[in-house]
Order: structure tokens, then sequence, then C-alpha cells
């Protein structure tokens, strides 16, 4: 749960994220053959905003409502850029900056 005390300040920091705000749910990501879940905070159509707890880090990724699975996700080391990336005010970089 410690993970998930960020929201407390993205209506600070992002006031554009409000209206696109979940109630956390898990979803099954999908990358190759690995099945993991991660919570889900925030939804703008078939994308989402999420909390990856394995790896401490944040993400978009699409959403498939019928499977309830996410699929080419982009994780970000700070909650910011991921928040910027899923609003569209960043565009999606290569794996490698992700470090």
């Amino acid at each position: 749960m410690g993970q998930l005390l960020i929201l407390a300040k993205p209506r600070e920091t992002h006031p554009r994220l409000e209206p696109f705000l979940v109630s956390p749910f898990l979803a099954i990501f999908m990358e190759g053959e690995s099945r993991y879940p991660d919570f889900v905070l925030a939804r703008r159509e078939k994308l989402v905003l999420f909390a990856a707890v394995d790896t401490r880090r944040f993400g978009v990724a699409s959403f498939d409502d019928t499977t309830r699975e996410a699929t080419d996700a982009s994780q970000y080391p700070e909650f910011d850029l991921a928040a910027r990336r899923f609003l569209g005010d960043i565009e999606p970089r290569d794996r490698d900056w992700l470090g």
C-alpha cells in the first residue's frame, strides 16, 4: 500500500490528470511471454497509467477491456515522467533511456 501514497500529490502537480484517475485496480501486463500484475491508477480511453510494484516505477500501457490485459508498456523512473507521457506532453522514449 505504501507504493500508492504518491496519489496524494497528482492533483497538485498534475491537475490535468484528475479527470482520468480511477480507483486503483490490478491488471495483467504482458511483456513477451511474461505476465505480471500491476496497479492501474488512471485511464484515458485505451491508455492506462500504472504503478509497477516490483520495479518501483510508473508506466503507460495500452489496455484491453475484454481481456483486462495491458500491452506495449513503457516504464519511467519517476511518476512525473509517466504522468506527462500519459497526458501526451512527452513522446515515448527508448527503453535504453529508461535504464
